[in-house]
């Protein structure tokens, strides 16, 4: 047993790319200790990283030497001399100690740390308004709380600062040992290490020979809010490093060390990583590309850029429907609820040939689509929202791309939420499914009305089709998110250059290659979309037109990656109502 632990403790740390959670965990589980976290930002899908509690400073310069993050925030309310040699920046709160027991550093900059990191100091409390608010929800992938070691203290630091990580991220923190206490009933709850005695740099600090404080206080609070979050499980660290073995992966043993071998605890943020555009300076990676060796019926396939994200694009089981209408929702809570209570008017026999999709793109928790789901408790209806983990500009394209990545059913009725699909519109949707279903035909142009009955143009957004002709067409090309504009447009240019696939007016019908003359009399006028009144302000479409007329020209190429962001399923994934 004493060869093996020399063993794993020799072995360097090999960088091997880190994307999925459970390549993260089996990383940390091999290597133990809070100076790896650093390694999920050097070799994972992280680069907005956070240490609330930065004290002299060291873990952030280790942070900044061995991740690189692209931006680093930094939180201490008491910067001391030590931290302003490092980071002059910042400014001391208080006198300095007495005893200088380590030589001063000099600072980051004369020695080229972080400068290819943005770096933001907040000489505040954690708890601070002035933190709080400058930190936006959901855009920070990694925080390490180690501020104020006290049960109060971190019990109203956990869900302030959870809000501030993007899905698949993770919060951790430091201080997780107990003395004889027993733990709560949370998932991973059971396994709290023990608190053990003083390091030497701790005792070289006054903290004396003997046993570590009690951390029991941090492990509550922690265990407590669990309780309230049964999707998380938490996991710890060992801090079994020595000098050596850390040497040998390239880190410096005393920027790690502290007076204690306290573990740090960590959870992960249901949800999937993803690397953000700013990190490169590129588009983050399509989990999806497609695959027309097929001409006819095109699949999606792996992207080979980042194989790993594939594994995510999972549709809803289809429970015997025969249509996805398939909802793009962003803030708009009255809309929806508008919707469900429109939803459960239809006939029952209607609702069973049905499947709703609402994709949520980005909203903030307090305008969720799932808030107003399980707040209507529409229980007849079978219905899923999917959230885009990120809140990103204009991301109608992207949004569109993954609501046809995971319907259910082959034929899709896709609509904005400021449109009301009546019962009629439904039922007409159904009976030309067989022109949808069998050619490469896309109805748009939508005839619609206002509430008081009045009239209003085609809507340009809507379509009914089927996935296998949305993505021969090629879907919509993400190059375009970012910035408002000609997403509509551009998805009809690419359907005039698709051989045999064909536009079709659903407010006048008329089809050029129909099998015989019964079958273009079929063909029915669509009744009008309900549309909800919104105040549209004008946007700059500068940006966008620049990007359409270079494809136009071929000095851009179409894009050929897809879903360059993360999503969850968040209510209703088994493909019915959750009541």
């Amino acid at each position: 047993m004493k060869m093996l632990l020399v063993f794993v403790l020799g072995t360097a740390c090999a960088a091997a790319r880190l994307e999925t959670k459970d390549q993260m965990i089996a990383f940390l589980r091999a290597h133990p200790s809070r100076a790896y976290f650093s390694r999920l930002v050097r070799d994972g899908p992280y680069d907005v990283a956070m240490e609330v509690g930065v004290a002299d400073g060291r873990f952030s310069e280790h942070f900044l030497i061995d991740a690189q993050p692209k931006t680093w925030y930094m939180v201490e309310p008491f910067p001391n001399k030590m931290l302003q040699a490092r980071y002059p920046p910042s400014t001391s709160g208080r006198r300095a100690p007495r005893r200088q027991l380590e030589e001063m550093p000099t600072s980051w900059a004369s020695r080229g740390i972080g400068t290819t990191s943005k770096l933001r100091f907040f000489k505040a409390l954690s708890l601070d308004q002035s933190v709080l608010d400058a930190i936006a929800p959901e855009s920070v992938d990694f925080i390490y709380l180690d501020g104020a070691h006290d049960y109060a203290n971190v019990a109203r630091e956990l869900e302030p600062y959870y809000r501030m990580l993007r899905p698949g991220g993770i919060l951790a923190g430091h201080d997780y040992c107990k003395y004889d206490e027993r733990p709560l009933a949370c998932r991973g709850c059971a396994d709290v290490p023990a608190c053990v005695k003083y390091t030497e740099y701790g005792v070289r600090h006054g903290k004396g020979d003997r046993r570590a404080a009690n951390q029991w206080g941090v492990v509550r609070a922690v265990q407590e809010w669990l309780a309230r979050h049964p999707e998380l499980e938490v996991y710890h660290t060992i801090e079994n490093f020595t000098r050596t073995s850390l040497a040998q992966d390239g880190m410096d043993y005393d920027l790690v060390i502290t007076n204690t071998y306290n573990p740090s605890w960590y959870v992960f943020k249901p949800g999937t990583p993803v690397q953000s555009s700013s990190a490169s300076g590129s588009p983050p990676c399509g989990a999806v590309v497609v695959d027309k060796s097929n001409s006819l019926l095109p699949q999606l396939s792996a992207n080979p850029s980042c194989p790993s994200r594939f594994q995510h694009v999972q549709r809803l089981p289809n429970h015997a429907a025969d249509l996805t209408v398939a909802y793009l929702y962003y803030r708009d809570t009255e809309y929806l609820e508008r919707h469900v209570k429109h939803w459960i008017t239809l006939p029952r026999d209607l609702l069973k040939r049905i499947s709703i999709l609402v994709v949520d793109d980005g909203s903030p928790m307090d305008h969720s689509a799932r808030a107003v789901l399980e707040k209507m408790r529409a229980c007849d209806v079978r219905a899923a929202v999917v959230r885009v983990g990120e809140d990103i500009r204009w991301n109608i394209g992207g949004a569109r791309n993954l609501a046809f990545a995971l319907a259910p059913t082959e034929l899709v009725l896709l609509v904005d939420a400021d449109q009301l699909v009546t019962q009629s519109l439904l039922e007409w949707s159904l009976r030309h499914s067989k022109y949808a279903l069998a050619r490469c035909d896309i109805f748009l142009d939508f005839p619609r009305k206002f509430p008081n009955g009045r009239q209003h143009r085609v809507h340009p957004a809507t379509m009914l089709t089927s996935r296998s002709s949305y993505w021969r067409v090629g879907g919509c090309d993400e190059d375009f998110v970012g910035n408002y504009g000609f997403t509509d447009v551009h998805f009809a240019a690419r359907l005039r250059q698709t051989p045999d696939c064909q536009r079709i007016s659903s407010e006048r019908p008329i089809m050029k290659h129909v099998a015989n003359f019964t079958d273009a009399m079929a063909l029915e006028p669509a009744p009008p979309l309900i549309h909800l009144e919104r105040v549209h302000s004008s946007h700059d479409i500068a940006a966008n037109k620049a990007i359409l007329r270079q494809k136009f020209q071929g000095q851009l190429p179409w894009s050929t990656d897809y879903l360059r962001f993360s999503w969850e399923w968040v209510f209703g994934a088994d493909g019915l109502a959750q009541c």
